[in-house]
């Protein structure tokens, strides 16, 4: 049997502001963090402050989250993206804010994997005025229950791979984008329009969540950087998002809330 005190004592010791930033360091530049209201360093910009809401300071804990304020949070999406909602309250191990040169800041969300920090990270909610032109015209067709995602984060997604979640607004790439470089004999083949199909979620793998943004309503799919002119047509949007969530929440370890009696 093991006390709930010594097991908050043994995630405290793991997750401090040193290990944070011993493992983040070589993929930022400058980072800062903020573990609570009282741990606002100095020397960060009032713009830099005002950038950041005020339900992230009121969430901030390394060792002790406030699931009933991180539901409130992620309430929006509570009939579409249940798999966030529902891991969270039995993965997370806490929340800090990154503070970086060149980028906004984000709300970092603390996972262990057999006792390696892993985070997700998530940028400030959207606004209108941050959508890239190449996506203005498929943005209001999308589905409104996801662009809700937006309005919680913009982008939320794994910090090493920038994958397993929903990408940053200003990375939504097309498909006929140069990155892809798709042959002229794979374009022919495709049962989408390349140049109407964008990407919106990327797994760890070579799948990804896109929708074709055509008339009379957008159509979710996944596409498959292997197999390109194959994808997965006519899917159910959420039940993607959900299960893919669910898969790479797996491998993370239980928070000590879930050992409580």
């Amino acid at each position: 049997y093991i006390s709930k005190q010594l097991i908050t004592k043994l995630f405290m010791k793991q997750i401090t502001k040193s290990s944070i930033l011993k493992k983040i360091e070589d993929y930022c530049s400058n980072p800062q963090l903020i573990t609570s209201i009282s741990d606002v360093p100095q020397d960060i910009s009032q713009d830099v402050l005002s950038q950041i809401p005020q339900s992230w300071l009121d969430l901030l804990s390394l060792d002790d989250v406030d699931f009933t304020k991180l539901r409130e949070l992620w309430q929006p999406i509570v009939h579409g993206g249940e798999s966030i909602i529902n891991n969270l309250e039995f993965k997370l191990q806490g929340l800090v804010i990154l503070i970086e040169d060149n980028r906004p800041p984000s709300l970092l969300y603390i996972f262990l994997n057999e006792e390696e920090l892993f985070f997700h990270r998530g940028f400030p909610p959207l606004k209108e005025t941050e959508i890239p032109e190449k996506i203005q015209s498929f943005w209001p067709m999308l589905p409104e229950d996801f662009k809700t995602l937006y309005s919680i984060h913009n982008g939320w997604t794994s910090f090493f791979a920038g994958a397993m979640g929903h990408k940053p607004i200003d990375e939504i790439e097309l498909l006929s984008s140069e990155e892809w470089m798709l042959e002229p004999d794979v374009i022919k083949d495709l049962p989408i329009d390349h140049t109407k199909t964008i990407f919106v979620f990327r797994s760890g793998g070579p799948g990804y969540l896109a929708f074709e943004c055509i008339e009379p309503e957008p159509k979710p799919l996944i596409f498959w950087s292997n197999n390109p002119t194959q994808p997965d047509l006519n899917i159910k949007f959420w039940t993607n998002f959900n299960l893919w969530i669910m898969i790479d929440m797996e491998s993370k370890d239980f928070n000590k809330s879930t050992m409580d009696e």
